[in-house]
């Protein structure tokens, strides 16, 4: 009888288990943010700007003049008197020939610099400039990308350079304009959008060269109440050639004449916040120191033109 095979269960195969590969979190990335130092003293040292070799269209050598942490300071002057220039050196879009802008800031220690980078400036410059082919918004966000300083992004402010740009168009009447080409604006309304970019970010400094020039009445009552608020926080500088400009918004006016400084007129006590000259009495009496100065300018050229004494 043959013996039947007997079949044997095959044997399970035994699977070892894989090990789980450790996965190691990744570290969140923390991001550094710098916060841009406030500017709490504007100092002009020893300034000259020398055009060529024998010309020189800005002398202020042997001149310190500081502007406190806030507060209204314009820059009075007639045409060729240095003004656009010192303005142009203070924002840091021109290079002296000898001296320069200085900035204190509230960092510790508070060492003066000379770097308009170190501070957040802004500037309109006497001739607004604007890409005629973008729209006001677009061309306000763009200035907003180019100026954005990073400690504004954080969770607790996330201001977007679209979000500022919208507000400071809502600030400078420009809400209706945003979709408008700036090359289709009026010039008083490219003058709005530049003003507009210099507020971007509520700079510690702003140099503002001519800002009522080109615009109608209503925007320059806006204007005017617009810079005397920044001027609770910040160091506004304002030049013009209208009296009644620096005598309504400025606390100290510096007069230029042939690009040195002539006079310093002290405007308000205090900050502003109380003055003995108001009104038509504080026009008469800055008029009449500019009246002088020009006076003295006129009788010293023809004196030189003819030879002798004009009185």
């Amino acid at each position: 009888m043959e013996r039947q095979p007997t079949s044997e269960p095959m044997p399970t195969p035994t699977t070892t288990p894989m090990a789980t590969p450790m996965v190691t979190p990744m570290a969140t990335p923390t991001t550094t943010t710098t916060t841009t130092p406030v500017a709490t003293e504007m100092i002009t040292v020893n300034l000259s700007k020398r055009m060529g070799r024998k010309h020189t269209i800005l002398d202020l050598r042997g001149e310190r003049i500081v502007m406190g942490a806030s507060g209204v300071y314009g820059v009075l002057g007639a045409n060729g008197s240095g003004k656009s220039t010192w303005m142009r050196i203070m924002a840091g879009a021109m290079v002296a020939t000898t001296g320069g802008v200085e900035f204190v800031t509230d960092a510790v220690p508070a060492v003066p610099t000379s770097s308009t980078s170190s501070v957040s400036v802004g500037y309109l410059p006497e001739d607004s400039f604007v890409v005629p082919e973008l729209s006001v918004l677009e061309f306000l966000e763009f200035c907003a990308k180019l100026r954005r300083p990073d400690h504004v992004l954080t969770p607790a402010t996330p201001a977007t350079p679209l979000h500022e740009a919208r507000r400071v168009m809502e600030l400078c009447g420009l809400a209706s304009y945003s979709e408008t080409l700036c090359g289709k604006l009026s010039k008083g309304y490219r003058k709005r959008v530049g003003i507009a970019a210099a507020l971007l970010y509520s700079p510690s400094v702003i140099i503002l060269d001519e800002p009522s020039s080109d615009v109608d009445v209503s925007f320059r009552i806006f204007l005017h109440e617009i810079i005397r608020l920044m001027g609770c926080s910040s160091i506004v500088v304002v030049s013009s050639h209208l009296l009644d400009d620096m005598v309504e918004l400025c606390d100290t006016v510096f007069i230029l004449d042939g690009g040195r400084l002539a006079e310093t007129v002290n405007l308000r006590v205090g900050g502003g916040v109380s003055s003995p000259l108001r009104g038509v009495q504080a026009r008469d009496y800055l008029s009449g120191v500019y009246e002088s100065v020009l006076r003295k300018s006129v009788g010293s050229g023809l004196a030189s033109m003819f030879g002798g004494s004009v009185s």
